[in-house]
């Protein structure tokens, strides 16, 4: 049925526009992708860390 619905999709003038549009966006990502990927082995790429929050301090209680 993929198939079947495949060629006819692309047979049809605004298919082939629409693959068009959507492998520069999927293209766009690849690029994307890569320069992310050399930012990461170039020690260049902050990775957000979520840390818990810090106990607070017990203050003293006063010598009498």
């Amino acid at each position: 049925v993929c198939v079947v619905f495949f060629a006819y999709f692309m047979s049809t003038a605004w298919g082939t526009t629409l693959v068009d549009v959507l492998a520069f966006f999927v293209g766009i990502y690849g690029v994307c992708y890569l320069v992310d990927i050399v930012r990461v082995c170039s020690f260049r790429f902050k990775i957000p860390v979520s840390l818990p929050p810090k106990p607070l301090a017990k203050e003293e209680e006063p010598k009498v």
